[in-house]
């Protein structure tokens, strides 16, 4: 197999990862915020709450739009797959370091960032690098069977990687137990979410629908009323995020030493909205 071949097999496999990994984050929006919520420093929670709530689907827009220019391959392609694969290592490897799951990989990482998900990292950083440094010697796209050959042969790399990482580097806390390495490929493959309960919370609502939603809340005479009893104080609404669960939307919104609850349900055609207001140290 040429340069070329094992160049443009790498672009196609990260490109695909990247199409799934978007689509995975798009499917379940509540675990990628989980894990920036850890890794991001606590004032970022603070400071820019509705940024981290949506984090995740902001970063699956970035992948599905890098995935086709990855695809197509060319230098722009590859450094485009190079930096992302270290921006991506360097997350795992944050996410190990503060005890952390890393978000990534869908079924294959639901506990603390360790060994398998720094083992795939490795290799995907190697293997962007590799591409870039192929491209800019010369080595133009080729798409041939050598080359669905070669893409083959990268993902069970990957997939070894992980394999190895998990025998070799156990995650802080977790001690390198066989039930901890071995996950489906299948689910690797798919990138499938984690199968676990959703966020109490739910799911964040899309940034125009939680505008519009905060705005009816801010109008209603019940949360006005409810604010008057604790002297009508200032409120954080730009900063709420709203959540969704099943026909029930929620939402704290902070103020100066004031926390106001806001709770509605939908049913019926009609929506039933709670709201409760407290005061905080």
């Amino acid at each position: 197999m040429t340069v070329s071949t094992w160049t443009t097999a790498a672009a196609g496999v990260f490109a695909l990862l990247l199409v799934l990994a978007g689509m995975a984050k798009l499917v379940a929006p509540v675990e990628f915020p989980r894990t920036a919520g850890r890794v991001l420093p606590p004032s970022w929670s603070t400071r820019h709450p509705r940024f981290v709530a949506q984090s995740g689907r902001l970063t699956a827009v970035v992948e599905l739009v890098a995935a086709p220019v990855v695809a197509a391959g060319g230098v722009i392609g590859a450094g485009v797959a190079c930096v992302l694969s270290v921006v991506f290592g360097g997350a795992v490897f944050l996410a190990r370091r503060r005890g952390a799951s890393c978000g990534c990989w869908g079924s294959l990482s639901p506990g603390q960032a360790g060994g398998a998900e720094i083992g795939r990292a490795v290799v995907l950083v190697a293997m962007t690098g590799a591409a870039l440094a192929g491209r800019l010697a010369g080595a133009a796209p080729e798409w041939r069977p050598a080359t669905a050959l070669a893409a083959v042969a990268l993902c069970g790399t990957l997939v070894a990687a992980g394999h190895v990482g998990g025998r070799l580097i156990s995650s802080p806390g977790k001690p390198r137990t066989r039930a901890g390495r071995r996950r489906p490929v299948v689910g690797f493959l798919l990138a499938a979410p984690p199968e676990r309960p959703v966020a109490a919370l739910g799911r964040p609502l899309w940034p125009v629908r939680n505008h519009r939603t905060l705005r009816r809340w801010q109008a209603d005479g019940r949360v006005r009323t409810e604010l008057a009893r604790l002297g009508m104080p200032q409120l954080a609404w730009r900063r709420a995020v709203v959540y969704e669960h099943g026909a029930e939307r929620r939402a704290l919104i902070n103020g100066e030493g004031v926390q106001l609850v806001v709770s509605e349900v939908a049913a019926e055609g009609q929506r039933t909205l709670r709201c409760r207001a407290t005061r905080r140290p």
